[in-house]
């Protein structure tokens, strides 16, 4: 037997069909961001090989923010011009949806590509429900026909990776909506969640269909602002351990020097403190401001890095 042919090493194989679903602002449109530039770039994704693809994102939902997203991932992984110029032709965003479950719909899609010129290894469709549109995910039909057509797509050689929401009924854990035969058509399904407490997003893989799952991995959300005018600017998820941020050495620089001028009475205000914590760890005031802010409030010291102004 062929050895795997990964899309992204250890992941999700080309050729295949992938499924990334979690509860909504789960960030599940940042990471798939995250692969897609990657692949597209050539590079390396968590420190895993990506194989260099053409990429086509299809997106229903979300589109006015996109733009910020791409730009915070180009800023924060420092492209220059010539890997811009590797990115740019191999990454194009469609917001004409196909509807799955009907064939001339796919059909249409493939044409225009075909009209286009723009010959892609990698779809992504964000969201499975703008391509379900007016049928039930509970049907074994209509979730029959769909699962057709994203069949069909992979046995043309596309590796097809599809967003999903989970079940908001958690009693029983976290589950996919709709019909089993959507899971069970998948190569491969991954589940995102996110920590109420602390903002971190875990990734489990709960199907693989010839490999092993694998451990969690966890990311933290870093907010970006390559303008500085825009008092938003937009996130990247950073891979994280799955110890906790206060015992990295970064993180343990932090705390000591927190405490310590938390007890130290010379400075005449909690912002001239945040200043001096900002100024010897190269946070922004509005971090630090916000660091020693909790520590007051809840008496401990948590490391968020979402709060981090790059």
């Amino acid at each position: 037997m062929p050895e795997p042919a990964w899309a992204i090493d250890g992941l999700f194989e080309r050729n295949s069909l992938v499924m990334l679903a979690g509860p909504p602002a789960s960030f599940k449109s940042f990471l798939a961001i995250d692969w897609m530039l990657c692949m597209s770039s050539g590079k390396k994704w968590n420190n895993r090989a990506t194989r260099g693809a053409k990429v086509l994102y299809v997106l229903g939902e979300g589109k006015a923010s996109l733009i910020k997203r791409i730009g915070a991932w180009t800023h924060y992984n420092n492209m220059d011009e010539a890997e811009m110029k590797n990115l740019n032709p191999n990454f194009r965003v469609s917001f004409e949806v196909p509807q799955l479950a009907l064939k001339p719909s796919v059909d249409n899609m493939l044409a225009q590509l075909e009209r286009e010129k723009y010959e892609p290894e990698v779809i992504v469709i964000d969201t499975f429900a703008r391509s379900f549109v007016g049928l039930d995910e509970n049907s074994q039909k209509d979730t029959g026909m769909w699962v057709e057509n994203a069949d069909r797509l992979r046995q043309l050689g596309y590796t097809v990776i599809f967003l999903h929401h989970t079940s908001k009924n958690t009693e029983f854990g976290i589950k996919y909506r709709g019909s089993t035969a959507i899971m069970g058509a998948m190569d491969t399904a991954m589940t995102l969640s996110r920590d109420g407490a602390t903002g971190r997003l875990k990734l489990d893989v709960t199907k693989q269909k010839d490999h092993d799952e694998g451990s969690p991995m966890y990311f933290n959300r870093l907010v970006v602002k390559p303008d500085q005018t825009d008092p938003e600017g937009s996130c990247v998820l950073v891979p994280a351990s799955g110890i906790d941020e206060r015992f990295t050495p970064d993180g343990i620089k932090i705390e000591a020097l927190l405490k310590v001028l938390l007890e130290d009475a010379s400075f005449d205000s909690d912002r001239s403190r945040a200043r001096e914590l900002a100024r010897q760890c190269g946070l922004s005031e509005s971090a630090a401001q916000g660091r020693v802010q909790r520590a007051r409030k809840h008496g401990d010291f948590p490391i968020d890095i979402s709060d981090e102004i790059l």
